[in-house]
């Protein structure tokens, strides 16, 4: 069957978050995206996550923490990243499913996907849908049609 997923990109600054709570009732799930080198704001970002995913519209949605700029000298690695974040804490205070990748393990699962190959940790169905349906004044960053 056919399926729509639009992605709207909401911006991370402090001034704009005031906004994100416009999106959480009609999304159907969550892509935070994590800057893995710059530790220094880790707290912050830890603030921003736990303020979404305890809001009453987002709990229980899938989650997907997307670690950016894995490739740059003393990035986070993915544990630090899940322990800095308190994401499993998180997730399960919520009840919201979680699944962290790397920018890098992204493409290679693009990859193997191109080449027939099954990816190691990927569940029945494959990855996780996330479709936020929203009218907005903001214009979507991608919109993928599948069959």
């Amino acid at each position: 069957g056919k399926f729509q997923v639009t992605i709207f990109d909401l911006g991370g600054g402090r001034r704009i978050r005031a906004i994100w709570k416009n999106y959480y009732a009609e999304a159907h799930g969550v892509v935070f995206v994590v800057d893995s080198s710059d530790a220094a704001r880790v707290p912050e970002t830890r603030d921003a996550i736990a303020e979404v995913l305890r809001h009453p519209r987002v709990a229980g949605k899938p989650v997907l923490v997307l670690a950016n700029k894995q490739d740059r000298e003393g990035a986070l690695a993915e544990a630090d990243i899940i322990e800095s974040l308190a994401l499993e804490k998180l997730v399960n205070e919520n009840k919201c499913l979680c699944q962290i990748v790397s920018a890098g393990e992204q493409q290679e699962r693009e990859e193997a996907e191109r080449e027939g190959r099954e990816v190691q940790g990927e569940g029945p169905g494959g990855d996780l849908a996330m479709t936020p349906v929203v009218t907005s004044p903001f214009q979507p960053i991608g919109s993928v049609i599948a069959e």
